[in-house]
């Protein structure tokens, strides 16, 4: 028992840690897109999304910062590719309020929204636990549903 408390307790430093990390970095992407610097707000996303145990608010952020900077950018299919898969975690998502009217960006977003149309959200439903003899959680499984973008890692 101690040693599985001790794996779970490091498994949520580990993510708390991954998530600060990751926060520093859409906070630079952000500072980036703002001073124009679409290109090297592009790595720093492709950087955060390389890191594991990505919060969910977090994933949604940086495929938003990857949709906005590759419309800029004139990378269409990137854009809507990016959006797409924002929408399908978060349906309901809107552009920030930064991007404002920028033709480029609401047009790659709105072909992710008519892509959107009809399609359900991804959805994870948990599995029940697999438990050894003495009842201890030795493995835990999820079961995806709607992964159109194929999201699920």
């Amino acid at each position: 028992m101690r040693a599985y408390l001790t794996s779970l307790t490091i498994a949520l430093v580990l993510s708390t840690q991954a998530a600060a990390q990751v926060g520093a970095d859409i906070e630079r992407a952000e500072q980036l897109f703002a001073a124009r610097k679409y290109s090297d707000a592009l790595r720093v996303v492709d950087v955060a999304f390389r890191k594991q145990g990505l919060p969910k608010l977090s994933v949604i952020k940086l495929y938003e910062l990857q949709g906005v900077c590759a419309a800029q950018l004139g990378q269409e299919g990137k854009a809507k590719a990016a959006f797409q898969s924002m929408l399908q975690l978060d349906p309901k998502r809107e552009l920030p309020k930064y991007v404002g009217t920028q033709s480029l960006v609401v047009g790659a977003f709105r072909q992710a929204k008519e892509w959107l149309e009809g399609k359900a959200a991804l959805d994870f439903i948990a599995a029940p636990p697999l438990t050894d003899e003495q009842g201890m959680v030795v493995q835990i499984a999820a079961k995806v549903k709607n992964d159109t973008m194929k999201l699920s890692r």
